[in-house]
């Protein structure tokens, strides 16, 4: 076998969301989505632009995070928002 080190290896930082767009028919509705992250040296954290929505967790530790992400619709009329999730320089 090969015994391979690695001192100063350049790493790939990225950060991915699946699915990019959910859709709420009632309030309480929840939906999910899955963070994935790979090399990452900041913990994620996971924000929404709109009130009407609750979100679970808000923060995602490790440098390789594959994490189911709950939304809650709370909202009592029909509204949207923009959930943010970012590490560090990376945003999506």
């Amino acid at each position: 076998g090969v015994h391979v080190t690695c001192n100063n290896c350049v790493s790939n930082p990225s950060l991915t969301v699946s699915p990019t767009t959910l859709n709420f028919t009632n309030i309480n509705n929840s939906h999910n989505f899955t963070v994935m992250g790979q090399d990452l040296s900041k913990p994620t954290t996971i924000s929404c632009s709109n009130s009407n929505f609750v979100i679970t967790p808000t923060t995602i530790y490790g440098t390789n995070p594959y994490t189911t992400v709950s939304v809650t619709f709370i909202g009592s009329v029909a509204t949207s928002g923009l959930i943010t999730i970012s590490s560090g320089n990376l945003t999506r």
